[in-house]
């Protein structure tokens, strides 16, 4: 990736691929945050990273969204779907599955 091409990155995405979060759907999470944004205009602006393990297995599956450094925990594709909807497209947080910023890690 070059330079040109990271400064157009709006967020970065983290999910968790460790034992527990794949145990819990993770594979499916990662379709749906590619179906959903990696194709068009929002390619260029959404990195995808799997990591593989945030430590919080008791909140699997995980995922972390930056530039905000919001963790989000219990994933379902159809809350997935929302945060899409409202956090990475409108910028505004799902409330319901956040258990954490990076400031209150």
């Amino acid at each position: 990736m070059s330079n040109k091409e990271i400064d157009s990155i709006k967020h970065h995405i983290l999910l968790c691929e460790g034992k527990s979060c794949t145990k819990h759907g993770s594979d499916s999470l990662l379709h749906i945050l590619k179906e959903k944004l990696l194709r068009g205009k929002k390619e260029k602006t959404v990195l995808i990273t799997k990591v593989y393990c945030t430590g919080n297995c008791k909140r699997s599956p995980i995922m972390i969204l930056y530039p905000e450094g919001t963790w989000y925990g219990k994933l379902t594709p159809k809350v997935l779907k929302k945060i899409i909807k409202k956090h990475i497209k409108k910028g505004k947080p799902f409330q319901s599955h956040i258990f954490g910023t990076v400031d209150s890690q």
